[in-house]
């Protein structure tokens, strides 16, 4: 109750802030102008606006567990919130960079590497939805199956953020604007513990910290 009441408390005080409104919202109200999507995980201590210091209306957010993107659906038959925004965002917002952000200590990669895949039985939702991210399961169990948890689950993190990365590009729409040179697929991911941004770069196949 008391968090519920703080954050009733936090929008009063922005109510109040009358420069912020004028700086801000007054003119957002007229439509959004972001350039960069990032799709991140619901993790609430990740928070992209915060850790890129971004002001409202810079940035066009879509989140879901593990930070996953699907596969293109070319039957068109699922439920797929990620891959509608992704839609609006390149073909809307002609968004010039997309931003997949995973972070460490990922509760859902943990529960895949911990239960080594098998959670559908035991979730309506999130099992199914985590065997997007099998694939970097299987690369890890292969590469690290003698390895601690907790190296694995790292090991997981990232694997499970270039399955996303190649998934982007099974979506024509967003295949096509990489080619033409207007759009840039990023993949990062945000060290909770050491507050640190490192990108995933294809040349090294490494992720290296943001300096």
């Amino acid at each position: 109750m008391q968090s519920y009441q703080n954050l009733i408390k936090g929008y009063l005080e922005l109510k109040k802030d009358s420069a912020l409104k004028k700086d801000f919202y007054a003119h957002l109200h007229l439509g959004q102008n972001a350039e960069v999507l990032i799709i991140s995980c619901c993790d609430s201590r990740v928070v992209p606006n915060i850790i890129m210091k971004a002001e409202p209306g810079e940035i066009f957010i879509t989140r879901n567990i593990a930070a996953l993107v699907p596969p293109y659906d070319e039957s068109h038959t699922s439920y797929h919130a990620t891959s509608a925004a992704l839609e609006y965002a390149v073909k809307g917002l002609k968004v010039k960079h997309i931003i997949i952000m995973g972070h460490t200590k990922c509760g859902g990669i943990e529960a895949l590497v911990k239960n080594a895949g098998h959670t559908e039985e035991k979730t309506d939702f999130i099992g199914k939805w985590m065997n997007i991210a099998r694939p970097a399961l299987e690369h890890t169990l292969k590469h690290c199956g003698e390895h601690s948890f907790e190296d694995k689950c790292t090991h997981c993190e990232k694997e499970a953020l270039k399955i996303s990365l190649s998934n982007l590009m099974t979506f024509p729409f967003v295949k096509q604007a990489v080619e033409k040179g207007t759009l840039q697929n990023h993949a990062m991911l945000f060290d909770i513990k050491q507050c640190a941004l490192s990108e995933y770069n294809p040349a090294s196949g490494e992720f290296e910290e943001i300096n």
